[in-house]
């Protein structure tokens, strides 16, 4: 029982009572109702954490929105994590047994699920608990032949988090059913390239209300205007582009890269001085993706030959 059986060593750990308290109501509606009920009690906690931009659960004490209700949805993300119920359940039982009729904190947590799934979870840890705020998905996709582009820009809910690194499901639709696949975002911007020949009619993420996450999904690649570091002009270009620094202390370890829209690197060029010309005559006419790489940061930007 997450009570009086294991208490909390502090007010900051008390997540995990009231957490585990409230994820054994989404786990019971699992085995007593049914998954479509579990389902609309996570989706609720995961509506209920994003109604306001931050708030830790390392400092939730006195919010029912954080203390009881992000708490259970980081639980259910740490499951999702983990990726096996055995591991999981291995986990709660674990950590029970060592710490019974004891105190223990959210390091004491930590240690036993990193010591029984073999796992490091510092950043989630870092980002769930003692961060703040969710990450919205703004994706953008193509498919051309036998090739799926998903193109993933993550923004966070409030600064003081700027990057979840986390796993998403992605559902993807096509002519003869659907299926899910498994991606991990471990910068802001992320290009993936997928093998599925069939013709994809729409794409979903996170269809099974996994993490506490908003998702916008477009299709087709779009130019970044909003980059804090780099503009490219003109756009549409004919033979070379021009590529300008907007902060300086960008340059060190800066490297500029070309994709045709089947994730194919074309082009690879170091970035040395604030403004910087990039040959395109090699390349044919059409849609290329610009992907900037600067001191583990990333954007990236549509560009168009003519």
């Amino acid at each position: 029982w997450f009570g009086n059986y294991v208490t909390c060593a502090t007010w900051n750990d008390i997540w995990l009572n009231e957490g585990f308290a409230s994820y054994l109501e989404y786990i019971a509606l699992q085995n007593i109702e049914s998954q479509n009920s579990a389902d609309n009690w996570i989706n609720d906690a995961h509506t209920e954490t994003m109604s306001q931009s931050g708030g830790s659960v390392f400092a939730s004490w006195g919010s029912y929105r954080l203390m009881y209700k992000k708490a259970a949805s980081i639980i259910h993300i740490l499951r999702y994590e983990i990726n096996n119920d055995s591991l999981f359940y291995a986990v709660l039982r674990n950590y029970l047994s060592t710490y019974a009729f004891s105190n223990s904190t959210t390091d004491d947590f930590k240690q036993v699920a990193e010591t029984t799934t073999g796992m490091d979870f510092t950043d989630f840890f870092n980002q769930w608990y003692y961060g703040e705020g969710y990450p919205s998905f703004h994706i953008n996709w193509n498919q051309n032949n036998d090739s799926l582009i998903i193109l993933s820009n993550q923004i966070t809910s409030t600064s003081t988090t700027p990057l979840f690194k986390t796993h998403f499901d992605v559902k993807i639709n096509y002519l003869a059913g659907d299926t899910i696949i498994r991606l991990f975002q471990g910068s802001n911007n992320e290009i993936y390239k997928i093998y599925f020949p069939d013709f994809v009619t729409s794409i979903e993420v996170d269809p099974n209300f996994w993490l506490i996450q908003k998702s916008f999904i477009n299709t087709g690649i779009v130019e970044n205007n909003n980059s804090l570091f780099f503009s490219v002009f003109p756009n549409p270009a004919k033979d070379k582009i021009t590529i300008s620094v907007k902060q300086e202390n960008v340059l060190h370890n800066t490297t500029v890269s070309v994709f045709n829209l089947q994730g194919e690197l074309l082009l690879r060029q170091q970035i040395q001085q604030k403004t910087t010309e990039l040959d395109l005559s090699s390349l044919a006419k059409g849609v290329f993706v610009l992907k900037f790489n600067s001191n583990n940061k990333t954007e990236v930007a549509k560009i168009v030959k003519e």
